[in-house]
């Protein structure tokens, strides 16, 4: 026998106990394949579908007893971790339906085939579901019309829905999807170019419960859209619109709308600074705001919004995206450190004027910091990083920098030092840094931390 090997029977011999032992009062030893099935399922619980099929549920037959219980099956997320989901994962997806009463959350991503939706939509375990993700985006030839008279008559008790990347998907088919999901409260839109103002104009009937909508490289959605949407759902909290044709009179109805908290807008090239002018300085509207994104903002200047936060400041904003702006300063980041105490994730990408002094000071001010994204952030050389670990080790104060956070992402930093890297992720043991070459360090080193980034871009949905 190999070194470091354990035989049946050494580990049936260690587990056996006298009846001496016993009546001694000693415990009996307790080992995994002892633990009860309910518990199992509750630990199971905790693992994604790939980890229950292709590990959980091979190590012994008790774990695959507790494996194939319906109750870890409510939720499904076929994310291409099956190798890319062809006829064999589909196979896999199948025999998962076999095993759950009921799905209540099933998301099909990097899905290229609309037969296989239609063969998997048709299980009856299917009927009840309320979330369903599907990434269309490499399948070019979907019929949308046929497919949402399936869909709605298939799944019509969905409340979360994503459409993301039907690039034929029209004004006709979305009046569909509008008109059948009357409980809908999420809708993801993003990447559906042929969505215009048409497909809300239109439309005459509130609707109460939608929360969620996304219409992210929709250029076609315009002012007139805009000012429909915020008409037709009233109880909407969060939207992503594309910039290309939206003025800063699109966004007056978005303004005066007091239950949104989450606001994203990409901006094209002409646009100028009356925009943030009227988001942050003409109404309340950025002291709720607690997730923002303006991104792709080449000629907008950071003094508008340098302005706002030190008139308006403390702010209850915890996600902020700014990637590619241009112009973007690090005195500018340097307000957004002293007035937004509460900031768990900031996303600076391509923001090449910033330096380090901004983000010490993100750091020593946002305690609550989980989240950094500094993509390609060419005037960024690591100090900071360097002093802040050496402030987490002076401190003796319940809270210090760094304490809470979880991903530093310095994919092209150049200019970044692999050693502050390594005594980072060595000082901080849940700390992932990735480096300049994609590589991640630390605790989540084998995660992909893309993926990662595209659920928790989903959130509302799960």
């Amino acid at each position: 026998m190999e070194e470091g090997q354990v035989s049946h029977q050494s580990l049936s011999t260690s587990t056996s106990v006298s009846d001496a032992d016993v009546t001694a009062g000693e415990a009996l030893p307790q080992f995994w394949h002892f633990l009860p099935g309910d518990v199992l399922v509750k630990i199971f619980s905790n693992l994604d579908i790939v980890t229950l099929l292709k590990g959980a549920s091979l190590v012994c037959q008790t774990w695959n007893n507790a494996a194939r219980d319906p109750l870890l099956y409510h939720r499904i997320a076929m994310d291409g971790s099956f190798g890319g989901l062809d006829e064999n994962s589909c196979q896999h997806l199948h025999a998962l339906l076999d095993r759950a009463s009921e799905v209540e959350h099933l998301s099909l991503c990097r899905w290229d085939s609309i037969d296989m939706t239609h063969d998997i939509l048709e299980e009856e375990s299917t009927e009840n579901v309320k979330t369903l993700l599907i990434d269309f985006s490499t399948c070019t030839r979907l019929p949308v019309d046929t497919f949402m008279q399936f869909l709605t008559a298939q799944c019509p008790y969905i409340t979360a829905l994503s459409l993301a990347g039907v690039r034929n998907l029209g004004d006709e088919p979305l009046a569909t999807v509008l008109d059948s999901f009357v409980n809908i409260e999420h809708l993801d839109l993003s990447y559906c170019p042929r969505v215009t103002d048409e497909g809300f104009i239109a439309r005459k009937e509130k609707s109460w419960k939608l929360r969620t909508l996304r219409l992210d490289e929709c250029p076609f959605v315009t002012d007139l859209g805009v000012s429909a949407i915020m008409r037709l759902y009233p109880s909407l909290r969060e939207i992503t619109l594309d910039g290309e044709n939206i003025t800063s009179d699109g966004l007056v109805p978005i303004r005066q709308a007091e239950r949104i908290n989450s606001f994203s807008l990409s901006f094209s090239a002409f646009h100028d600074n009356d925009i943030l002018e009227i988001l942050c300085n003409e109404s309340s509207m950025i002291q709720r705001i607690q997730k923002l994104r303006l991104k792709k903002a080449p000629y907008l200047s950071p003094l508008v919004l340098e302005n706002a936060l030190l008139i308006g400041a403390p702010f209850r904003i915890q996600f902020l995206d700014l990637t590619s702006w241009e112009h973007l300063s690090t005195e500018a980041v340097q307000v957004v450190a002293r007035t937004c105490p509460d900031l768990s994730v900031i996303k600076l990408s391509w923001c090449i004027r910033v330096g380090d002094a901004a983000m010490l000071d993100l750091v020593r001010n946002c305690l609550k910091l989980e989240e950094m994204v500094l993509i390609g952030m060419k005037g960024l050389d690591g100090s900071f990083l360097g002093s802040a670990l050496d402030i987490h080790t002076a401190l003796a104060a319940p809270m210090k920098p760094l304490d809470r956070c979880r991903l530093i992402d310095l994919t092209q930093c150049n200019s970044v030092d692999d050693t502050i890297i390594h005594r980072a992720v060595r000082l901080l043991p849940f700390l992932t840094v990735v480096d300049y070459y994609g590589n991640n360090f630390g605790f989540r080193e084998e995660e992909d931390i893309r993926s990662t980034d595209f659920r928790d871009f989903l959130s509302p949905f799960k």
